[in-house]
């Protein structure tokens, strides 16, 4: 059975199609959409959440229903699953509630057979969050309203069809509280047998799945639970999440284990769809990453490893010219890179040649020439400093990093493959670059894998 999910297609009005397209050219059997349906531009161009709900409830109308019907007609076998996420207006539901169980099927808070022995379990709240919308927003547990900052209490909520000020002051609901009735319905003698797929447009908390920058994890602590305790049961298949478009370009991956259960969180751009493509009776070894843009479609194979064996990998990683496992760390080691048409050897014949006086081109000369690493740092240490030295050197610095790491395929996969891990140069005679001192170079390390994350996914 191939599936195909995507999620967060909010962000650009052409994902629609795109997902239509891909899910029929993949030939997939089920077609998942996690949540945030409705195009940004709406909620752009009307600013106030509500003026929003006439026009939402237009584009569900003209644009996306007739599309999901026609898809349906061309392809009547194929069972397509969604609902709404957080930045959905729950005043529109009623429009998709009209062709569930036919054309389509609605997930939150539902389970819905997908082949005899598998079922799809659906969830779309979310912990409270910073944002103004709380249609989709009730408090995580009792005792914990959600992760992340400023967290909004109050809020608009459009269930009612208009748009209303409310704002918590009890707590009636909690999401541990209705995924323990979804425990309880999964538990009754209608799906003794069944295997599960769990979609929830949150993702569990401290995974590669809820990362946002500033390296702040942000999602559901009782999702988390609610997927460990079923993964214990051996009864869930795989889990599918949304909501935390950046995640995966800070985190380095689309996917982590809770347990032995593969998770996963795509991810979203606007100019491209990021999706999903895994065949649930191989969903450790099919699993594939599929990208649309304009003019193609693009599918990369991921290779799961299981979390158990990154368990015992340090949170930090400490990297010397000597150190063998991360020697391509280390500004020493020879990785080649050109800067304005000039080629380099290594990060630190850059760095200390743009140490030279702009009137003294022999120094610079004098230590881009010298035969090794090391002769060029004390080279660059005869030379007389350019005046601006300490205002430009951490800048010098960084343009030399990214250099390297962009062009230096080898040092690339190593930055990246560190994850969302601590770096440090483990040197204690420098005070300023190592993690010994001020630390500067690991933290230009992270800023450019930070960045170099971004441009992958």
């Amino acid at each position: 059975m191939k599936l195909f999910y995507t999620a967060d297609t909010h962000l650009f009005f052409q994902h629609l199609p795109r997902s239509l397209f891909a899910a029929g050219k993949l030939d997939v059997d089920i077609l998942i959409f996690g949540g945030d349906l409705m195009p940004v531009d709406i909620r752009q161009e009307q600013g106030k959440i509500k003026d929003c709900i006439v026009p939402q409830g237009e584009w569900l109308k003209n644009v996306f229903l007739p599309a999901i019907e026609a898809f349906k007609k061309q392809f009547p076998e194929k069972i397509i699953c969604f609902d709404f996420g957080n930045d959905d207006l729950l005043a529109n539901r009623r429009f998709l509630e009209i062709g569930d169980g036919k054309s389509h099927h609605l997930i939150h808070n539902n389970i819905i057979e997908l082949a005899p022995g598998i079922a799809l379990v659906g969830y779309m709240n979310i912990p409270l969050t910073p944002f103004m919308l709380k249609d989709w927003e009730i408090p995580d547990r009792e005792d914990h309203l959600g992760r992340g900052q400023n967290l909004r209490k109050k809020g608009i909520k459009t269930g009612s069809g208009k748009a209303r000020d409310i704002k918590l002051k009890k707590i009636t609901i909690t999401i541990e509280q209705q995924l323990a009735g979804l425990t309880d319905e999964m538990n009754c003698s209608r799906w003794d047998g069944y295997n599960f797929i769990f979609v929830s447009h949150c993702p569990p908390a401290d995974t590669n799945l809820d990362l946002m920058y500033g390296n702040h994890h942000v999602g559901s602590e009782s999702i988390r639970s609610f997927i460990e305790q079923w993964a214990a049961s051996g009864r869930l298949l795989t889990t599918l999440h949304g909501h935390i478009h950046e995640s995966p370009a800070l985190s380095g991956r689309v996917w982590d284990f809770l347990g032995s259960v593969p998770c996963f969180n795509v991810g979203q751009k606007e100019n491209v769809l990021q999706a999903l493509f895994l065949d649930v009776g191989d969903r450790l070894d099919s699993v594939e990453l599929v990208r649309v843009d304009s003019h193609s479609l693009n599918r990369k194979a991921l290779s799961l490893v299981e979390k158990s064996t990154d368990e015992n990998m340090p949170d930090e990683v400490w990297f010397l010219s000597k150190t063998k496992e991360f020697y391509l760390m280390s500004n020493f080691a020879e990785t080649s890179f050109t800067i304005d048409g000039k080629e380099w050897p290594t990060v630190e014949h850059y760095y200390q040649a743009h140490k030279a006086c702009r009137d003294r081109p022999g120094d610079a000369i004098l230590v881009a020439s010298s035969e090794t690493a090391l002769k060029a740092m004390r080279n660059g240490r005869k030379i007389e400093l350019r005046p601006d030295w300490e205002q430009v050197k951490e800048e010098i610095m960084l343009t030399a990093l990214r250099a390297k790491f962009a062009q230096h395929q080898p040092s690339l996969d190593l930055l990246l493959s560190t994850g969302n891990r601590e770096l440090h140069e483990n040197n204690p005679k420098d005070l300023y670059w190592s993690g010994h001192g001020k630390d500067r170079l690991g933290q230009l390390l992270m800023q450019v894998r930070k960045e170099l994350l971004a441009a992958v996914w």
